[in-house]
């Protein structure tokens, strides 16, 4: 599996509600850089939890991926839960811990 394919597996996780998945993706070190989160492993697993039990489906879009080394870059539009579309650009560190 490439390092993209890392990592559009662990954001369609938000939209699958697969949290074995995401963290058999994430290292035991993962850093979380998006405030509206939680740091760590265990938090990014709730975060899928909540969302797969939110009566609207979460719904990701992945727009464009590329990497460069053991960072990928993706712009992706999200529709948490139904709160709206929102468009963002995630930034992997594949290897270490991922970086949003």
């Amino acid at each position: 599996m490439t390092n993209t394919q890392k990592a559009l597996e662990l954001i369609s996780t938000f939209a699958t509600g697969d949290t074995e998945k995401a963290a058999s993706l994430l290292a035991e070190g993962y850093i979380q850089h998006n405030l509206a989160y939680g740091t760590g492993r265990e938090a990014f697993g709730g975060s899928v939890s909540y969302l797969a039990s939110a009566p609207v489906k979460t719904l990701v879009k992945n727009i464009r991926a590329f990497e460069d080394g053991d960072k990928v870059f993706l712009q992706t539009v999200y529709n948490f839960a139904g709160a709206g579309e929102q468009v963002a650009f995630d930034i992997f560190r594949i290897g270490r811990q991922v970086i949003f």
